[in-house]
């Protein structure tokens, strides 16, 4: 929105959290998941994983009685297995299919640090959005690569925060924990 673009959401059937972030957001409900569909350039799903193929199949199912050409970019943190079932259910539409993997946290809190990595045949057309809030990074053609890019990024953060927290939770335990501070603040002050 900051960049001119218009963005727009279908409430019907999300939660109060989303209403409200939806609302604070400024993003204009167009009420169906049809109107939206119907409305849009683009499409980015970003949801709760476990509802991503099940999202995908709704608006696949929609689409079919679509002319208007769409871009379907599933932003999900989706196993490549799950992101090729979901290629599948689009082929021989009247759209064009991207796998994305989202890094960094919201573009409102790390402006200008946010990724989108994407794979699939056409990448170049998202270049719209690169540097608007979005970082845009093309892995190529291969439809997986975008998903696989996040599962391996995440495993690396993830883990390095688990490693992190069981050396807090040790330090703790030993009643070291100003001491082993002190030390990172020290050796490690980043």
């Amino acid at each position: 929105k900051q960049n001119g673009f218009n963005v727009i959401t279908s409430l019907e059937n999300r939660s109060n959290d989303s209403v409200i972030r939806a609302k604070e957001n400024k993003i204009t409900d167009v009420g169906s998941l049809r109107n939206l569909i119907e409305k849009s350039d683009v499409i980015l799903s970003i949801l709760v994983p476990s509802y991503a193929l099940n999202f995908a199949e709704e608006v696949s199912s929609i689409l079919i009685d679509s002319k208007q050409k769409k871009i379907f970019v599933d932003c999900n943190a989706i196993s490549p297995n799950t992101c090729l079932k979901i290629e599948k259910l689009f082929n021989n539409k009247h759209f064009e299919f991207l796998d994305g993997g989202i890094v960094g946290l919201n573009p409102i809190v790390e402006k200008g640090k946010t990724r989108l990595y994407i794979s699939g045949k056409n990448t170049n057309k998202l270049e719209i959005i690169n540097n608007k809030g979005i970082i845009v990074k093309s892995l190529g053609s291969e439809v997986g690569k975008a998903s696989a890019f996040k599962m391996i990024y995440a495993s690396a953060t993830k883990g390095t925060f688990a490693l992190h927290a069981a050396a807090i939770t040790a330090a703790s335990k030993t009643k070291l924990f100003d001491e082993y501070v002190k030390e990172l603040e020290f050796s490690k002050p980043e």
